[in-house]
């Protein structure tokens, strides 16, 4: 979701804006995209869980990997 950019002055040309919507949108102080404790270690036994199984020989592909991490941090 795009978030709004509130100027305190106008910016002086269109670079500026788009620079000032960049940082907005790094800066984001919404906890809910924040990492909190519990979403790290979901995603700390993700890691340990992928790595036992590639050391068993049972690797999942990377993609379905990294699709488990993304719904962890996605909360979906």
């Amino acid at each position: 979701m795009a978030k709004e950019v509130v100027y305190s002055h106008p910016p002086t040309s269109l670079v500026e804006a788009r620079e000032d919507e960049r940082a907005a949108s790094y800066n984001d102080d919404d906890d809910d995209d924040n990492l909190d404790a519990d979403d790290l270690r979901q995603l700390n036994e993700a890691i340990a869980e992928s790595e036992a199984q590639f050391a068993r020989g049972e690797g999942i592909p990377a993609e379905a990997a990294l699709a488990k991490m993304r719904r962890i941090l996605h909360g979906t």
